[in-house]
């Protein structure tokens, strides 16, 4: 057992499964071998019943490739981006999935090393530039930054076919996908009229079809950027410059080129002294709202970084001390309408926001400090006796109505609810984002420490929690399903792509969203890493 446990408490059998599920966690992260790297199969073994009114496809990405050649990534968000597809429609099921063609892959499989400084894998620079140069190309807008779009998928709205993704990661580069057949076909740039360094993946889209995102920019004034792309100008670009996405030219041209450029409304700016490392953002019907956990890091420390040799990753600092802060901007008129303070944590994951009373409910999924990146390492992750940091779900009550001005900040405390083991990769019903609800579904973990070999059901409200979990199969994010004309908040599915290292092979498990039992799965012979976000496109 590993030493997070204490063996006088666990019996002997226990004990047996906890080393032998353990043993199976480096397998997880094999480099993706080409035989499962560009799979097409049009009709899968299917175990169980699959509801008949479920047509759609549900997409995913994750880092896949960590070797190449000889040169190894050292961190699981590094590793070289996979699209993968499970298609439903007239119950059965179709799978795809291909290397994302980005820059990065491209250029790393000719040079056998990363040509690009991925988040924990630093790329020396042309050693013919100047140190002048280098020096100032960390903040340009236009350098080099890794089109490497690991961490999530979405769609873009098109009245042409073919219906087409925007695969994204933290940089400004994100890359267009044809949904039908998973093929690359060219760069996309979100809010490409408006200067930062580094965005989330983790677009809101509102009820109008509008998409919100916050970016960072770093420079002589650090800010955070809070920008709307309306729907029609969303609509009017991609309908535009579809047929140059689409063509040849473009596709093998890569991020250089004109690409889809989709220009944005910058709605808020907030300006800080140092920027918090956000991976994603919160948002209500009328409120964005900016949690600055306090994971810091300097202007100073990105400009020598060429000097220094310092990936992404190391720039950041843990300063408890700083608490975090949280400021609510205004969708309709962009103006900080509360700012307030709260115990230091870490989140990767917002789950949810919404109004009520004159109050603005955030929630998150929750570390005590930012250790989880670390253990991301590939050294980590690879190490069957690595004990992963556990999250918790924690409800922040923002009373808006109490804030008094823009000077002025108001404490909270969070309400806390420790699910056994861990609570992360949350996911709610689409129907319900910026409005209350019950239920909010998220990896997990059979025992504490380990790596997410569950799938929850949580309801927020009683606290009950319902799981799904199998002794050496690894599940990841999971992905609710609404019925069609569903009025229940749980009347629908789960989706869930679970992952068998011993066989090593994969299948999409589809749970019932009410009782969150097994009501199908699909299963494929191609093996996948354990990837990170996606979507669900209804057909």
């Amino acid at each position: 057992a590993r030493k997070a446990h204490h063996e006088h408490d666990l019996s002997p059998f226990t004990i047996f499964l906890m080393s032998k599920n353990v043993s199976l966690l480096p397998r997880l992260f094999d480099s993706l071998k080409d035989d499962d790297a560009n799979v097409s199969t049009e009709s899968l073994k299917i175990t169980g019943n699959l509801p008949k009114w479920l047509k759609g496809t549900l997409v995913r990405t994750g880092p896949a490739k960590f070797e190449v050649g000889e040169f190894s990534y050292r961190h699981w968000f590094d590793g070289l981006a996979m699209i993968h597809a499970f298609s439903f429609e007239n119950g059965r099921v179709s799978y795809e999935s291909k290397e994302l063609e980005s820059e990065a892959n491209r250029l790393a499989n000719v040079a056998k090393r990363n040509v690009f400084s991925e988040f924990a894998t630093y790329s020396s620079p042309d050693p013919c530039q100047s140190l002048f140069r280098r020096f100032f190309s960390y903040f340009s807008t236009a350098h080099n930054s890794t089109d490497n779009c690991n961490v999530n998928v979405i769609p873009l709205p098109s009245s042409k076919n073919p219906a087409v993704l925007a695969a994204m990661t933290e940089t400004p580069y994100s890359i267009g996908v044809q949904l039908k057949s998973m093929d690359t076909l060219g760069s996309v740039r979100f809010s490409s009229n408006q200067p930062f360094q580094t965005q989330t993946a983790h677009i809101h889209t509102d009820d109008d079809g509008n998409l919100w995102n916050v970016a960072v920019y770093f420079g002589y004034y650090n800010h955070y950027s809070v920008f709307k792309i309306h729907k029609s100008d969303l609509e009017e670009s991609v309908n535009r410059d579809l047929p140059s996405l689409l063509s040849k030219e473009e596709k093998e041209g890569g991020k250089g080129n004109e690409g889809l450029n989709i220009k944005s409304e910058e709605k808020a700016r907030v300006y800080m002294n140092q920027a918090s490392y956000m991976h994603s953002f919160g948002s209500s019907k009328k409120y964005i709202i900016i949690a600055e956990w306090p994971l810091i890091a300097y202007t100073s420390s990105f400009a020598l970084a060429s000097i220094t040799k310092t990936p992404f990753m190391e720039h950041w600092q843990w300063k408890p001390e700083l608490g975090t802060k949280i400021t609510v901007i205004s969708k309709e008129d962009g103006k900080v309408s509360g700012v307030f303070t709260a115990p230091p944590v870490y989140s990767f994951h917002h789950v949810n926001a919404f109004e009520e009373d004159g109050n603005l409910i955030m929630d998150i999924s929750a570390y005590d400090d930012s250790t989880i990146i670390k253990t991301f390492l590939l050294d980590k992750v690879r190490d069957p006796n690595t004990f992963f940091p556990t999250s918790r779900f924690e409800r922040y009550n923002l009373p808006l109505s109490k804030w008094n001005g823009e000077n002025s900040e108001i404490h909270v405390e969070p309400s806390k609810i420790q699910v056994p083991s861990s609570f992360e990769l949350p996911r709610i019903n689409p129907e319900f984002t910026g409005r209350r609800y019950n239920y909010v579904y998220s990896s997990s973990s059979i025992r504490e420490g380990e790596w997410g070999n569950r799938i929850i059901k949580l309801n927020v409200d009683t606290r009950e929690v319902k799981s799904w979990d199998q002794e050496g199969l690894f599940p990841s994010e999971p992905v609710f399903i609404p019925r069609p004309g569903a009025i229940e908040e749980d009347d629908g599915v789960v989706l869930s792509l679970v992952m068998n290292p011993k066989e090593h092979n994969t299948f999409l498990l589809v749970l019932d969203g009410k009782q969150f039992e097994e009501v199908a799965r699909a299963e494929s012979s191609a093996f996948v890493p354990f990837p990170l976000h996606g979507s669900f496109i209804y057909s």
